[in-house]
C-alpha cells in the first residue's frame, strides 16, 4: 500500500509512516526460570515465573517498554524484556538461524514485515501482528538553528545526492530572506538494518522516480552522496546533534525538539536535540 503524499507544511513525514509489527512463535511459552547458564543474565523473576525475551526495532521501543512494565505490574510472575537492536537484527534473532543461544528471543519486532523466505526459515509457525504506527521526521543542524522549510524537490535531492550544499537554489527558493550557509550537506543515515530506513525509503520510492529506479524501499541502503552512519534512532539523532551541516531521518519521537539553544524532548526517555526538525511541503 502506498501512502498519500505530503500535504501542507509538516514537521514530519506522514507518508513515511512505519507500522511496527511483533513476530511471535506460535505456541511459544517463554523461558521458565532458572534459565540456561549460557543465557544472558535473567531479570528478577519469581520462582516458577516466566521470562519472555524480545528484540528488534528501536522505533517503538519506548512504547514497548511501557507496555511491558504495566503488564508486569499486573502479572508479576511474567517478566518481558526487550532489546532495541534494530528491525533487521530483531528478525535475525527471532528466526534463530546462526544465532547463539544467548541471543535467541521469544519474539521479534520489525517496522518492515518479514519476507516469505524469512518466514520459511522459522522453525515453528510464525505470527505477524501489527501493534502500532508512527512517523519519520527530518532533523537538521545548521548554525543558529534557522527555521528551515524543505520542499519535496529539496529533501529528495539531498538524499539522492543531487543537492550537496545548504545554499543550493532549490533550498533557497523555499526560504526567502533566510541567509543559508555555504556549507556542505552531510546526511545522517542508519548503518544497521532498520525499519525506520524502510519507512523513509518507501516514501522516497513513492515520490521520486530517480529513487525508485536506483534504490527502492529497503531496510539497508547504499546511500549516495556524503553520508554519516549511526546505529538506532537515538544514534542517528545524536549524530545530527553533534554534526553541524547535517540532516537525517529518525523516528518522530526521537527528533521532536524545541528550536534554539534550549532543547526539550516531548517523548520520555528519548534524546533531546539542540536542532529543529525541517518543515516539509509539496510545493516548489
Amino acid at each position: 500500500m502506498r501512502h498519500a503524499p505530503i500535504i501542507g507544511r509538516l514537521w514530519s513525514i506522514p507518508a513515511a509512516a512505519a507500522v511496527a509489527s511483533v513476530l511471535i512463535l506460535a505456541g511459544c511459552s517463554g523461558s521458565s526460570v532458572p534459565v540456561k547458564a549460557d543465557s544472558k543474565p535473567a531479570p528478577a523473576v519469581p520462582e516458577g515465573g516466566v521470562w519472555l525475551r524480545g528484540a528488534g526495532a528501536t522505533f517503538p521501543a519506548v512504547l514497548y517498554d511501557e507496555w511491558f512494565r504495566i503488564y508486569h505490574s499486573q502479572h508479576p510472575d511474567i517478566v518481558i524484556t526487550y532489546e532495541a537492536v534494530g528491525s533487521g537484527e530483531g528478525v535475525r534473532r527471532y528466526i534463530g538461524h546462526n544465532v547463539v543461544e544467548r541471543d535467541r528471543v521469544d519474539f521479534g519486532a520489525s517496522d518492515a514485515a518479514m519476507r516469505d523466505d524469512e518466514i520459511a526459515m522459522v522453525r515453528d509457525r510464525a505470527l505477524l501482528v501489527p501493534l502500532t504506527a508512527g512517523s519519520v521526521a527530518l532533523a537538521y543542524n545548521l548554525p543558529d538553528n534557522p527555521e528551515l522549510k524543505l520542499p519535496r524537490e529539496a529533501y529528495v535531492g539531498i538524499f539522492t545526492g543531487a543537492i550537496t550544499n545548504w545554499n543550493d537554489p532549490r533550498i533557497a527558493r523555499a526560504n526567502p530572506g533566510l541567509k543559508l550557509p555555504n556549507l556542505t550537506i552531510a546526511t545522517v543515515v542508519r548503518q544497521d538494518s532498520s525499519g525506520t530506513t524502510f519507512a523513509f525509503t518507501k516514501h522516497l520510492d513513492a515520490v521520486s522516480e530517480q529513487w525508485r529506479s536506483q534504490h527502492g524501499p529497503a531496510t539497508l541502503v547504499n546511500w549516495p552522496g556524503n553520508s554519516m552512519r549511526a546505529a538506532g534512532n537515538e544514534g542517528a539523532a545524536g549524530r545530527i546533534k553533534q554534526s553541524v551541516g547535517s540532516v537525517g531521518y529518525a523516528a518522530s519521537c526521537s527528533a521532536r525538539v524545541h528550536p534554539g539553544a534550549g532543547a526539550r524532548a516531548t517523548c520520555p526517555h528519548r534524546l533531546a536535540l539542540s536542532c529543529p526538525r525541517a518543515q516539509l511541503f509539496t510545493g516548489a
